[in-house]
């Protein structure tokens, strides 16, 4: 068993395309609510890693894409925005396409 004295060590990486948030201020923050939530000492290094895998920006990335996929098809096949498109020409811009 190791000593209280000692903190533990929480290693954690982080995707290339999220290194900006990598700042001296955050990671104190991080290590402070990781030593407090586990009530203990604890010491976290954070890698800047090329490519991680499932974590939860990219989690959220993808849910994020099947909801634009979703709204694009139901947008394609809405009565309305067929008649629009087929008595006025009306085309849909994919780039005002919002998920919510």
């Amino acid at each position: 068993m190791v000593p209280s004295s000692f903190a533990e060590l929480l290693e954690l990486l982080l995707n290339q395309s999220t290194k900006h948030l990598k700042t001296d201020t955050a990671h104190q923050q991080l290590q402070q609510f990781v030593s407090e939530f586990f009530d203990k000492s604890m010491q976290v290094e954070i890698e800047v890693a090329e490519q991680t895998v499932d974590d939860p920006f990219q989690i959220q990335g993808q849910i994020n894409d099947k909801h634009y996929d979703y709204a694009k098809e139901f947008l394609s096949n809405d009565d309305i925005i067929i008649a629009l498109q087929q008595d006025f020409q009306a085309e849909i811009d994919n780039n005002t396409i919002a998920a919510r």
